[in-house]
């Protein structure tokens, strides 16, 4: 089982992630193909985790079985506690909607919706009012360095601000665990960068979880743990930056 190592600055206690011999296998036809082959993983609360490794390597299938937007073939996946497999689709989307956020690669946004309606979104969703949605979503835009920019469409937008939006977007619910898939994989370096730096912001300023999948050392580093995966299963473990305390 790779858990969270001990050091001076490490996050809580509490086990906010937990899987134990996950697989997942997927089926066409006569092939059956397995992504992921006995992975175990401890995260706790407010540590920020990287998952690095070649293309195909089963990140991604990881990370969407954590989550819950995919099922698991065999195995155990509990968040917070609560097992996922056991919730029927509707509960595990109310679940996501309320205590996870996600970032992807193509940031995902509605490309009709300005910036903040799109963060605005997922607050409406999960039955706030529109009065209390408009001012969260212009807060949480507020953190990402948005400020006027808010009434533009994506298309009006750097691929970088689209991406702050993002995870505008995915913070505006206060969720307990940021998923984040290549966050950076279609920005230049020093825009990933920033990008990077205002998620470990959040996660310094609000205690969030944060696991990210990423081909980019200079990402993948600033974290509390580098997790290498190959062929579906965990090869090692190193220490981030973040386990030694703030950067310089």
């Amino acid at each position: 089982m790779i858990a969270a190592k001990e050091s001076g600055t490490s996050p809580g206690d509490d086990v906010v992630i937990e899987c134990q011999e996950v697989r997942k296998t997927y089926k066409t036809g006569k092939i059956a193909v397995e992504a992921l082959r006995g992975v175990d993983l401890r995260v706790h609360r407010g540590e920020v985790v990287a998952v690095m490794g070649p293309s195909g390597c089963g990140k991604t299938t990881l990370l969407n079985c954590l989550s819950g937007l995919d099922d698991v073939s065999t195995g155990s996946v509990r968040i917070e506690g609560k097992e996922i497999a056991r919730m029927n689709d509707n509960q595990r989307s109310d679940f996501r909607a309320l205590r996870m956020g996600f970032v992807f690669q193509n940031y995902n946004l509605m490309p009709v919706l300005t910036a903040v309606e799109n963060v605005e979104l997922p607050l409406l969703l999960t039955g706030n009012s529109r009065a209390e949605s408009r001012k969260r979503a212009h807060e949480s835009l507020k953190v990402m360095g948005l400020e006027g920019r808010e009434s533009h469409r994506p298309a009006e937008l750097s691929g970088g601000e689209q991406q702050r939006v993002a995870i505008a977007r995915s913070i505006v619910n206060s969720p307990a665990i940021l998923w984040a898939d290549e966050p950076t994989g279609n920005l230049d370096t020093q825009t990933a960068l920033k990008v990077i730096e205002l998620l470990l912001q959040v996660n310094s300023r609000t205690g969030q979880t944060v696991v990210m999948v990423t081909h980019d050392p200079n990402v993948g580093k600033r974290s509390h743990r580098i997790l290498r995966m190959d062929s579906g299963v965990m090869l090692a473990e190193e220490t981030g930056e973040l386990a030694a305390g703030p950067a310089a």
